[in-house]
């Protein structure tokens, strides 16, 4: 009685196996994660920062490898697509994007501009009347980089999972955009740094310890070296700040 059971068992059993093996398509492969496409990708990020703040002010203390005392930086942000990042005192120099734009001030004077090569104003306040011209605006910038907007791919970021728009992980050599799979914060920008002297070299931003919709520390790496590493000490928001603070002219002399 037990065998007889058994092949009572298993023969329906062993049908639809045979079944199932019909059907299933010719050169079917395993079912992999599916990946987000940069387009829809794009309209997650503008979608979680619709509603986060109108403008912060980021006090930074600034640290270089070369081991000289922490400096003291500002950077401004404002909805949409404005930042200002005013460098050590030191320097004199100040740098502003504003809608896709950006220019290099020294001791007031224009010395670079063109079109936006950092994009951490675009991915935290971007710039739209609704999310599909957000997403447009925000693909058309990261296309303007030469990241290549048709790849995307998973990578592990630290305890979690990144996208990484441009390549893959290995590719150190290709510009990219990483957004946490969790948060859609950016975290990586690795952007081509095209000096006017020089040959161009990969300049590689990390976005870290994100508090309140603000990153809160930043490396830049030219290559595999760090060269800057900064710090927010402080934080305002919703100050209402002044659109002249993202004036992309050169600031006129005062009158005498």
């Amino acid at each position: 009685m037990p065998t007889v059971a058994r092949k009572h068992f298993c023969a329906p059993l062993v049908r639809c196996l045979l079944v199932a093996l019909l059907l299933l398509p010719l050169g079917a492969k395993p079912a992999r994660a599916y990946i987000l496409p940069a387009d829809f990708l794009c309209r997650l990020v503008a979608d979680s920062h619709k509603n986060s703040l109108k403008d912060a002010t980021l006090t930074l203390s600034l640290e270089v490898p070369e081991g000289s005392p922490p400096q003291e930086e500002r950077l401004y942000l404002k909805r949409p697509e404005r930042m200002r990042l005013v460098f050590a005192p030191a320097s004199q120099s100040v740098f502003v994007t504003r809608e896709a734009q950006q220019v290099l001030l020294t001791e007031n004077k224009i010395v670079a501009s063109g079109p936006t090569q950092d994009l951490l104003a675009v991915l935290l306040f971007p710039k739209g009347r609704d999310l599909d011209e957000t997403s447009t605006r925000m693909m058309q910038a990261i296309a303007s980089v030469e990241v290549d907007t048709n790849t995307v791919t998973l990578a592990r970021h630290g305890d979690g999972i990144a996208y990484i728009i441009g390549g893959h992980v290995w590719e150190t050599d290709k510009p990219q955009i990483w957004i946490d799979k969790a948060s859609y914060m950016p975290v990586r920008m690795r952007i081509f740094h095209r000096p006017r002297n020089g040959p161009p070299s990969m300049r590689e931003t990390r976005l870290l310890n994100y508090a309140a919709g603000l990153p809160r520390l930043f490396e830049v790496y030219d290559g595999d070296q760090l060269i800057r590493r900064s710090e927010v000490t402080q934080v305002a928001i919703n100050q209402n700040l002044p659109e002249t603070l993202f004036d992309l002219r050169e600031p006129r002399a005062p009158r005498s």
